[in-house]
């Protein structure tokens, strides 16, 4: 038990499973790590949460709701 990948730290915190679920698609789908570690505007208790990111030659736009 001495590797750990961070996602466990993210998951504590609001947005943090979806950012999970989006770094694990970029990797799924690129074979590369996000650069940008933090996708911080899907963190936070405002409403409605957006954020945007280049995978490939496509812009993938994610949303969540809170309340």
């Amino acid at each position: 038990m001495t590797e750990y990948s961070g996602a466990g730290a993210i998951f504590g915190t609001t947005g943090g499973v979806m950012e999970a679920a989006v770094r694990t698609m970029y990797k799924t789908v690129t074979g590369k790590e996000l650069e940008q570690v933090e996708l911080t505007g899907l963190r936070g208790f405002d409403g409605i949460r957006s954020a945007s990111l280049q995978v490939g030659d496509k812009t993938v736009k994610v949303a969540m709701c809170h309340g």
